[in-house]
């Protein structure tokens, strides 16, 4: 008889708490940093005006597209710990 895997704890992902509190962190980061832009672009004249205008345009895709980096599996952890429907009735 074949004995049951063992998995190591240090397979394990972060909780999703930890996971989703990170990206908010992030996000709020991101999104403060267009906040600035915007008022920068009140402020300054000439071409920073133009440029701080640009950064407080395309930051909210950066922003979004930084938050929701993250959950990735790593190389063959997640592979090990899933089986299939067939290996489990076994």
């Amino acid at each position: 008889m074949e004995e049951p895997e063992i998995y190591s704890v240090t397979n394990a992902q972060t909780p999703l708490s930890v996971d989703q509190a990170w990206r908010f962190k992030r996000y709020l980061i991101s999104m403060s940093v267009r906040v600035v832009c915007f008022v920068a672009c009140i402020i300054a004249s000439g071409w920073l005006r133009w440029t701080f205008f640009a950064g407080a345009l395309v930051l909210p895709w950066f922003a979004v597209v930084i938050a929701n980096a993250g959950r990735e599996n790593a190389a063959g952890a997640a592979d090990s710990m899933q089986r299939s429907p067939w290996e489990i009735e076994q």
